[in-house]
């Protein structure tokens, strides 16, 4: 669309869905383009959208599917967070091309929960879990120590 990073935050934010199917076809809306504003098919950014999610559903499925064929044909469920599982109908269109429920996750910390940051909290979760498990850092002595001839 060759506008501004705010608008298109703006147009992804009001106006974005994930499958382009579900929007009204006949409703309009203004776009900015600095000084001037266009009206375009709501479905225009919608169709944008849905175009780029299919594409990357469909690498993420070709991938799994390449490292183990089962693993997709058994997919139970799928899990979606961060910044795009809020926007509208992407659970449907992931469902549609995975073949599987899915669901958008919710954090379960009390502090942050909004699913925007739930990778976030996962991947601290994960690392502070670390904490008590021995990592190279702790063992830096005994890589640099001497252990040569009569340093013992």
């Amino acid at each position: 669309l060759k506008v501004s990073r705010k608008e298109a935050k703006r147009l992804f934010l009001e106006h974005g869905s994930a499958y382009a199917f579900r929007v009204n076809k006949e409703e309009i809306i203004d776009i900015s383009y600095g000084m001037r504003t266009k009206k375009v098919p709501k479905i225009l950014i919608a169709a944008l959208i849905h175009a780029q999610l299919k594409k990357l559903f469909k690498d993420i499925k070709e991938d799994l599917n390449s490292s183990d064929p089962t693993f997709v044909s058994n997919l139970n469920g799928v899990y979606l967070s961060g910044g795009l599982a809020k926007l509208k109908d992407i659970d449907f269109l992931a469902s549609k091309i995975l073949k599987a429920p899915v669901i958008v996750a919710e954090t379960q910390d009390e502090v942050m929960k909004d699913t925007v940051l739930s990778p976030i909290v996962g991947t601290t979760n994960f690392v502070m879990s670390l904490k008590n498990n021995k990592r190279i850092v702790d063992i830096k002595e005994d890589l640099t120590k001497d252990y040569s001839k009569g340093s013992i």
